[in-house]
């Protein structure tokens, strides 16, 4: 029996290399050929398949059989090349195939309204993997009660769902850190301290769908910054907006994300477009310009400054007690002093070690890696109960 699974597990190895799936969105009754059983669960449309590309090269490195389940077909026109299948699943009576198939772990990167659908699935593992570790408060939300269970970055985690109230069963938490900024991010240790600063990375979140969840920078504030930066001719910015910026029509940033790419064109800087993988140009900065958001728990991966804006004029020791990721980045008050901030940096990068103090915090303090945990888990999920 050994011999039989190692064929096959040979076999399946040089097709995924041959990656000959090709990204074709295939039948759900088409599964039993392939029979997997970890599902990575995507629901949405093009611009949301940012939250499953980010999973897979992770995904392509796990010893179990995983494959890709869309809701909808249209976010198969956003998702990058993978080696991984990809199928249909419309309707209720489509979910039973992932059942009845050997599928026994469900990984979800984000709660949409179709989660539910497959939660039903009761005989199953669910577990929430996020697309990304960040200090928003969507990421205190009840919807997190319905998970076997929550694979979040480091401790603070959770202690952000703990202070929210939200009740945790024993053992729903694990700490996986982010195992995908192991293969895309490359970690600088020392200080930028009197190093040259050539590119700078502007990457803002998005307006969230409701006031509270506005983090945002596309507005004046963003667009008088650019401005300033455009001042010093010593440095290249790449602006890399959110894929949702201006999904509210008539919003502050679906106006002003057109004025920032407008002045930014035909000239020295780069304008990323919206599906291109941010974590290569977070390699390419030298600083990173940011929002509350998950773009700051990845850039603490590779130690380099961050810098946060202040769009609302909020007190910076309110937004440090508020959001914790925020201790870790230096803090622009006024848009137009955003030169001065980065030549004080240049000349004294003092925050380097607190940097890393809070880094374990964030992501999590994993001696054998991120990746080897999270496999772990996800293999242990695999066994057959007693």
């Amino acid at each position: 029996m050994n011999i039989i699974n190692s064929i096959k597990k040979r076999f399946f190895s040089f097709f995924k290399k041959q990656n000959i799936y090709n990204n074709r969105c295939l039948n759900i009754q088409e599964i039993v050929k392939y029979s997997p059983s970890v599902i990575l669960y995507l629901s949405g449309n093009k611009t949301s398949a940012y939250q499953g590309n980010m999973w897979f090269k992770v995904l392509e490195r796990l010893d179990a059989k995983v494959a890709i389940v869309l809701r909808e077909e249209e976010i198969n026109k956003g998702l990058d090349k993978t080696t991984l299948p990809i199928y249909l699943c419309k309707t209720l009576r489509d979910l039973e195939y992932l059942e009845i198939n050997g599928v026994k772990t469900i990984l979800y990167p984000s709660h949409t309204n179709k989660v539910a659908q497959s939660l039903r699935l009761y005989r199953l593992n669910h577990y929430f993997i996020n697309h990304g570790e960040s200090d928003k408060i969507v990421n205190q939300t009840k919807l997190l009660m319905a998970y076997d269970k929550l694979l979040v970055a480091g401790p603070i985690a959770k202690k952000r769902i703990v202070d929210a109230k939200i009740p945790l069963r024993e053992g729903q938490v694990e700490f996986v850190g982010r195992p995908q900024l192991e293969f895309s991010l490359n970690k600088c240790d020392d200080s930028i301290q009197n190093k040259k600063i050539l590119n700078i990375l502007y990457a803002p979140t998005w307006e969230g769908f409701v006031e509270e969840a506005n983090y945002s920078s596309i507005n004046q504030y963003g667009l008088d910054m650019i401005i300033e930066l455009m001042k010093n001719e010593n440095i290249i910015i790449y602006f890399k907006a959110h894929p949702f910026t201006g999904r509210i029509k008539n919003s502050n940033p679906s106006q002003y994300i057109h004025k920032i790419r407008n002045i930014l064109e035909n000239t020295k800087h780069f304008i990323i477009d919206d599906e291109k993988d941010i974590h290569e140009y977070m390699n390419i900065s030298d600083i990173m310009i940011t929002d509350i958001s998950s773009t700051i728990a990845d850039y603490l991966f590779t130690m380099k400054p961050m810098i946060l804006t202040n769009p609302r004029s909020q007190n910076q020791e309110d937004i440090n007690s508020i959001y914790y990721s925020s201790n870790a980045t230096y803090f622009l008050e006024k848009a137009e002093d955003i030169n001065l901030l980065v030549l004080d940096i240049k000349a004294k990068d003092g925050m380097l070690s607190q940097r890393k103090e809070i880094s374990l915090d964030i992501l999590g303090n994993i001696p054998k890696g991120s990746m080897l945990k999270f496999n772990q888990i996800i293999n242990e999920s695999l066994k057959d109960e007693e």
